[in-house]
C-alpha cells in the first residue's frame, strides 16, 4: 500500500468492533489503511507517542477509531 509507515504483523479485531463496523456500513479497510498510514485515531496521548516509537523499535502499535454509527 502506497503511503504505509510499516509491514502488517498480527491483526487483532474485537467481535464487538467488526460489529459496530458492519454497523455502520463502512469497510474495515477504512480503518486499516488509516492505522497503516499512521494515524492512530482515538488513542491516548500516551500511545499515540509509543506508537510513533514502535516505528522505529518494532513494538506493537495500537489504534482506535470511531465508526459514523459509534
Amino acid at each position: 500500500m502506497p503511503n504505509a509507515k510499516f509491514l502488517l504483523g498480527q491483526l487483532v479485531v474485537t467481535p464487538a468492533a467488526l460489529m459496530a463496523i458492519g454497523d455502520s456500513g463502512q469497510s474495515p479497510t477504512e480503518f486499516l489503511y488509516r492505522h497503516m498510514q499512521g494515524d492512530w485515531g482515538t488513542v491516548c496521548s500516551e500511545d499515540w507517542k509509543l506508537n510513533d516509537e514502535a516505528l522505529v523499535n518494532g513494538s506493537r502499535i495500537i489504534s482506535a477509531f470511531l465508526t459514523l454509527k459509534a
